[in-house]
């Protein structure tokens, strides 16, 4: 990624997996999908990470906040994750406003890219769209999945209901 660094990052266990979460003072910068290990989880935040490893305890607030809230989604409690800090410095306007509008779908709402597009105020910009959201660096925030029924034409969004345990992963998947 051409981002600079997070400055910190931390992994912590949920019931779908080791996470890995990475901010800066201004916000999250980044968040890995479940691992199956520790070590997992802790080699993929080394590749945005610019520091050790923290612990929960000196971390600021927004961390915690998040860490809680992310342990409380993997269980499949529904989660509005949009009040936590980002830290989207190196992202481009357009991968922003994909953000912000994928943050405001409802769990459950099923989309496409293309209206998606159109909410983010970029439309005819479908195929923008899923590459913006397969470099996402927060995908567990946004929550969703992608997939492409065999009688649709496009790919189609869809902000889960819950995370499913028994896929041995998040539901969001799709573009980690």
């Amino acid at each position: 990624m051409s981002e600079a660094p997070s400055q910190h990052h931390l992994v912590f266990e949920t019931e779908l997996g080791f996470i890995a979460i990475a901010w800066s003072q201004m916000g999250l910068t980044h968040l890995a999908l479940p691992e199956g290990s520790y070590e997992a989880a802790e080699h993929r935040a080394a590749r945005w990470s610019a520091g050790a490893a923290g612990k929960a305890e000196e971390a600021p607030a927004f961390v915690g906040e998040a860490v809680a809230l992310i342990r409380r989604y993997a269980t499949g409690e529904a989660i509005d994750f949009s009040a936590l800090p980002l830290d989207l410095t190196g992202i481009d306007p357009f991968r922003r406003a994909i953000y912000a509008a994928t943050l405001k779908l409802a769990q459950g709402e099923v989309t496409t890219y293309g209206e998606l597009a159109d909410r983010a105020g970029f439309p005819k910009m479908a195929r923008e769209t899923g590459a913006a959201l397969g470099r996402n660096p927060c995908p567990s925030l946004c929550r969703a999945t992608v997939f492409s029924p065999p009688e649709a034409r496009s790919a189609v969004f869809r902000r889960p209901v819950a995370p499913s345990p028994r896929r041995g992963c998040c539901p969001m998947r799709a573009y980690s």
